[in-house]
């Protein structure tokens, strides 16, 4: 995963050099993904989460460094081959009363659709899901 600076990407004068000139590598990912979100660390505590889909071994992981100067760490939250075959949209919802909240997102056989044998009758079961999951920063 990479990162740049947005601010100089967005500005009128911007060259190819100077937004190059921006970007970091952050960690390697487990696996390809579609869909990930990123999850700042309650400003008292700093750091950042990346939560994202793994496709390659049907899992939800979740990067997490401490603070900008330290690597990521790897971790896996669920692995489910049967219902998670395409990991994609996290979207996180706070709870309005406590910091934890839920992550919500989606799954789907997106790959079936692209080699023309996505079984449409529902006799395969679901072609998509939606996930909701209990997030808490200090699980």
């Amino acid at each position: 995963m990479f990162s740049l600076d947005a601010t100089v990407m967005r500005a009128p004068n911007a060259t190819f050099s100077s937004v190059h000139n921006t970007v970091q590598n952050l960690t390697q990912k487990v696996s390809f993904s579609d869909g990930l979100r990123y999850l700042p660390l309650s400003s008292s505590r700093g750091g950042d989460i990346i939560l994202y889909g793994s496709i390659g071994d049907t899992a939800v992981r979740y990067a997490k460094r401490n603070n900008a100067s330290e690597p990521f760490s790897h971790h896996l939250i669920l692995r489910e081959p049967e219902t998670m075959q395409w990991l994609d949209t996290f979207a996180f919802v706070p709870s309005l009363t406590k910091p934890e909240g839920y992550v919500y997102y989606t799954t789907n056989r997106l790959q079936l659709y692209f080699f023309h044998t996505m079984d449409f009758s529902g006799g395969s079961g679901a072609n998509f899901r939606i996930w909701r999951m209990k997030w808490n920063e200090d699980d």
